[in-house]
């Protein structure tokens, strides 16, 4: 972290504590992605910089709790557990989150595609076949480029299968659904 905000290490020092002296003059939102996979770390961390930087605000998203203790936090800890985007439901499917995010996702790569009649059947049956999970979502919409929508809807019985190869400058836990479940 100190190296992504450019706070210099002397060696043997305690980054911890060159943290803490940055960010205590300042009001900053600091934004901890995926925490998931260094749990302790973050919590520790977290901690050690609420208790000393009375302008740090930070959120945090992980798939499980990150546990900073409350009085660490100063109460100023809270959990918002969020669920799969919103599905897809006959004559109402552009109002939904996951069908709004997967064409916003072909569109990202076919700028003429759009929501209509004929294919919204297969949209929607796309997203409630990924369950809403955005990176799925994401995963299937790259697949438009090169395949009809039918064809990824069908496909989407072998969804591990077929969501293998993403994009190649995410780390390897994000480029595919299977590695991401993993």
């Amino acid at each position: 972290m100190a190296r992504v905000v450019s706070v210099p290490l002397a060696p043997g020092a305690d980054p911890v504590s060159a943290l803490v002296n940055f960010f205590r003059p300042r009001q900053i939102l600091l934004i901890l992605d995926n925490c998931e996979h260094l749990l302790a770390s973050c919590a520790t961390l977290s901690a050690a910089l609420l208790r000393q930087c009375a302008h740090l605000q930070i959120l945090t998203t992980s798939r499980e709790p990150v546990g900073v203790a409350r009085r660490a936090a100063l109460a100023r800890s809270r959990r918002l557990q969020c669920q799969p985007m919103s599905l897809w439901r006959p004559r109402s499917y552009a109002q939904y989150a996951a069908v709004e995010l997967f064409v916003t996702r072909v569109q990202a790569t076919l700028p003429h595609f759009a929501l209509t009649e004929e294919n919204a059947q297969t949209v929607g049956r796309i997203c409630a076949r990924l369950d809403g999970i955005p990176l799925a979502l994401e995963l299937a919409a790259g697949r438009a480029r090169a395949l009809p929508l039918d064809i990824i809807a069908d496909r989407l019985d072998h969804r591990f299968h077929l969501l293998t190869s993403g994009n190649r400058t995410t780390v390897p836990r994000q480029q595919t659904l299977a590695a991401t479940i993993a």
